[in-house]
């Protein structure tokens, strides 16, 4: 069953590579900052700063509960790291909205297989990252091992506090 599991999913963490990755631009750089859990700066071969929003996620906002663990972890993973970034688009902030790659370890996987992230759900349909994060909230890990009443997501968070 389990390994019935891992095939399945590897298989489903392939074709989903290679679906965002066909129509993908790319450019690599240096991390210089991460501003929070899904969102980077980095310095490209051409030296200009370069503002990144990680594809297909979303983290808590520094102000909840477990934003500042997002943050630091993707501090971790990244800062002062070369990264490659594949991307299709910019949102309305001008920031690119790329899937990030340390050597060959997508990171935007890492934060929601460590539960540090949700799958943004609106903007993604990628199987993969959704079993990642059925992975862990299944096993209590990060974000959900809090209460579930802290375990808001980060787009109704924003909502509530325009509304507010």
């Amino acid at each position: 069953m389990r390994l019935t599991f891992i095939l399945f999913a590897s298989s489903l963490f392939f074709v989903s590579f290679i679906t965002f990755s066909v129509s993908a631009k790319t450019i690599t750089g240096q991390v210089i900052r991460v501003s929070d859990g899904d969102t980077i700066v980095i310095v490209s071969k051409k030296a200009k700063k370069i503002k990144i929003r990680l594809a297909e996620i979303d983290t808590p906002e520094i102000s909840q509960p477990h934003g500042l663990i997002a943050q630091q972890v993707l501090n971790k993973l990244v800062l002062f790291k070369t990264v490659r970034v594949e991307y299709k688009t910019k949102d309305r902030y001008q920031r690119i909205i790329g899937k990030i790659y340390l050597n060959n370890q997508d990171i935007c996987a890492e934060m929601v297989r460590n539960g540090h992230a949700w799958v943004y759900r609106q903007y993604s349909d990628d199987v993969y990252l959704l079993l990642l994060e059925y992975w862990a909230r299944f096993n209590q890990i990060g974000l959900w091992a809090l209460p579930p009443e802290s375990r808001i997501p980060p787009w109704e968070w924003r909502r509530k506090r325009l509304t507010s």
